[in-house]
């Protein structure tokens, strides 16, 4: 899930699956281990539409699996801050491939991906209806362990109901998670 978090940093999620789909490709139909990661030349990867840079940090995340300081028993036992530190830790990991991470590969709920690029980009021009849970009360109802809606509840109100499909999709996760199912 690493891989796919780092590849899509400031791509489309239809390139990030490109440029997955080839990496699968140029190594026999499956995402490599990390030690056929770190023993793959450059070139193979650079084949594949991975960028010098995030190759590196792809080599990276995969060395610290390989020397077992990170593993993902590891770090689906840490706190999400404990999660956050230990992948920044990594040269080019940054709080938007932690978070997604935390998110999406280790299902945690209270997690939004502040400042995600589809997200702004699909906010821009969208018509927002203020959300009531079926009981009328607003978010009364809701996850009340939700650090979310606590901490972020401008971005969160943002996106409550966007009128865009693709502003929906890309969303439909984060809103989930963040606030039940829409």
């Amino acid at each position: 899930m690493l891989v796919f978090q780092v590849l899509g940093e400031q791509l489309s999620v239809a390139a990030t699956r490109t440029i997955l789909s080839r990496l699968v490709e140029n190594f026999w139909g499956r995402l490599p281990p990390p030690a056929e990661l770190l023993a793959a030349d450059a070139q193979t990867l650079r084949d594949s539409g991975v960028s010098a840079r995030k190759g590196a940090t792809l080599r990276a995340i995969a060395e610290r699996f390989v020397d077992r300081r990170l593993s993902d028993e590891v770090l689906a036992g840490m706190s999400d801050d404990e999660v956050e530190a230990a992948l920044t830790e990594v040269p080019g990991v940054g709080p938007w491939t932690a978070h997604g991470f935390l998110l999406i590969a280790l299902d945690r709920p209270d997690v939004f991906l502040l400042g995600d690029l589809a997200l702004r980009r699909g906010q821009a021009g969208v018509r927002l209806r203020p959300r009531t849970n079926r009981t009328g009360d607003g978010l009364a109802g809701r996850s009340s362990t939700s650090r979310v809606v606590r901490n972020h509840p401008e971005e969160v109100s943002r996106c409550l109901v966007c009128e865009r499909s693709h502003v929906r999709k890309v969303s439909q996760r984060v809103l989930e998670l963040a606030l039940g199912a829409l």
